[in-house]
């Protein structure tokens, strides 16, 4: 302590890690029991409480974390048991079928497909033709121009409402 109060006389700029030894070297003093519990009510405020379960539920989860250990330490000893009985050709007929399962799948998607591209070919070809494709610029323009007439409409339609209220 008297440490620290030369530094802080002296200004030699070390006071602040003699302040800290200081503090360091303080016992630190143990809380009194329900300290917090006082410090909430003090405020204002109020510890919520924690409902014990019934005694079913913790009956029922004892018995469940139980029955997991159980079922932890029987597991090398079942997954032995299947290795045993299953033998490298099952495991090899069973990765062909899948391999020829999925490739089945990819067949039928690739059928559909082609029926899609078919049809988009089709689509493609009577789009691309002069006559349609100025017939199809007339209504987009004919649809935009008629859009733009209503728009109008609507526009003088409210000024003409707004101009009554």
């Amino acid at each position: 302590m008297n440490r620290w109060l030369r530094s802080e006389r002296d200004a030699d700029g070390v006071s602040d890690r003699a302040l800290r030894r200081v503090f360091q070297a303080l016992p630190a003093p143990p809380l009194p029991a329900a300290f917090t519990h006082r410090v909430m009510l003090g405020a204002g405020l109020e510890l919520p409480r924690r409902a014990a379960a019934p005694l079913a539920w913790r009956i029922a989860l004892a018995v469940a974390l139980g029955l997991a250990a159980l079922a932890t330490a029987a597991a090398p000893r079942f997954v032995l048991g299947l290795l045993r009985q299953i033998s490298p050709g099952d495991v090899l007929r069973f990765a062909a079928g899948a391999v020829v399962e999925t490739c089945q799948r990819l067949a039928e998607g690739l059928s559909v497909w082609q029926t899609v591209s078919s049809i988009g070919a089709t689509f493609s070809e009577v789009l691309s033709t002069p006559p349609i494709l100025a017939f199809l610029l007339a209504a987009t323009l004919l649809s935009a121009s008629g859009f733009r007439m209503l728009y109008g409409l609507l526009a003088i339609d409210r000024r003409s409402e707004n101009a009554r209220a």
